[in-house]
């Protein structure tokens, strides 16, 4: 159904009279499925204008239905002043951001909703799909919703989302859709493994590519060297027979240690299971290995011979 609401009435009160509804609904929802005419639930059985129900089924002493795109409310307080019971009334319909509860006790009514100003206390976080609120991060929005309904109805207003007032740890930074980072010899660069790029994150034009770097013998690390200046990649070309003083090697960690949530997404794993195995690292810092424990001397001397033995052909 398009625009379905969902419903789930709870009732109470006097147990026959109780009993006396739930026998009431038991043999519309019977006759429901038996009328051709009446397909779509029972609105010839509350008799209540506009009223128009589907799919009921009964659970115990829980009556749950779909409505169209709202909930028949006005309904279900006619129906509860006939027999004469109590009911909390709890519905959703989420497309148009409809959720709330509707309590009848003793022949008063209070009902209950959350609006945009509520839903405005709420970010999301849709790279990963979950829902951030007071510092908090979730996956299920109806949790979030569940605390809003109940603030609401205990008078404290949801406040709107104010991300520079909430203190969130690296876990919740990332799981909320932002990029972690790593020192690359002091200039900070943003990880982002969906491009497979490091990214100079005051200046994200310059770009370095995971693909372009070596691998370290244990297959667990990249490998490159890097000019601190020009916070670039320095290409150790054939033609290159000294290093200059500002080119350092750098080693930094494999993907599933650069950003685990990246990975997990990228092999379309469940994250929270996935950060079990490989938890997430702060801190990121890039190891600065000593050239002259790397075999760039030998490249730069075999250079300089092959730079020799091309000037002396030449002459």
């Amino acid at each position: 159904m398009a625009n379905t609401c969902y419903n789930s009435i709870t009732f109470s009160g006097d147990p026959e009279k109780v009993e006396a509804l739930l026998s009431y609904l038991n043999n519309a929802i019977e006759l429901s499925w038996q009328r051709e005419e009446a397909k779509r639930g029972l609105y010839q059985f509350i008799r209540y204008k506009d009223t128009v129900l589907s799919e009921p089924w009964l659970a115990g002493q829980n009556f749950n239905f779909q409505s169209l795109s709202f909930p028949p409310i006005d309904a279900m307080v006619a129906l509860a002043a006939q027999f004469h019971f109590n009911f909390e009334y709890r519905y959703h319909e989420p497309s148009r951001g409809v959720y709330g509860e509707s309590v009848y006790q003793n022949g008063e009514h209070q009902d209950a909703r959350l609006d945009a100003k509520d839903y405005r206390a709420v970010y999301y976080a849709a790279e990963n799909d979950v829902f951030f609120y007071q510092g908090k991060c979730y996956s299920d929005p109806y949790i979030v919703f569940d605390i809003l309904l109940e603030n609401k109805k205990n008078g404290i207003p949801n406040e709107p989302y104010q991300p520079l007032k909430i203190v969130m740890n690296p876990l919740d930074k990332r799981l909320a859709g932002i990029l972690p980072q790593i020192d690359l010899a002091g200039t900070a660069f943003t990880i982002d493994l969906r491009l497979n790029e490091l990214r100079e994150t005051l200046s994200p034009w310059n770009v370095i590519y995971l693909d372009d770097l070596l691998m370290s013998e244990d297959g667990n690390k990249y490998l490159f060297l890097f000019d601190k200046e020009l916070h670039k990649q320095f290409e150790l070309t054939p033609q290159v027979t000294e290093l200059p003083d500002n080119i350092v090697m750098l080693e930094i960690p494999y993907d599933v240690d650069l950003d685990p949530v990246g990975v997990a997404n990228r092999l379309e794993n469940d994250v929270n299971s996935f950060l079990k195995d490989f938890p997430l690292k702060e801190g990121l810092t890039a190891r600065v290995i000593p050239i002259h424990e790397t075999n760039v001397p030998e490249m730069l001397e075999q250079n300089w011979r092959d730079a020799q033995q091309g000037y002396g052909a030449g002459r």
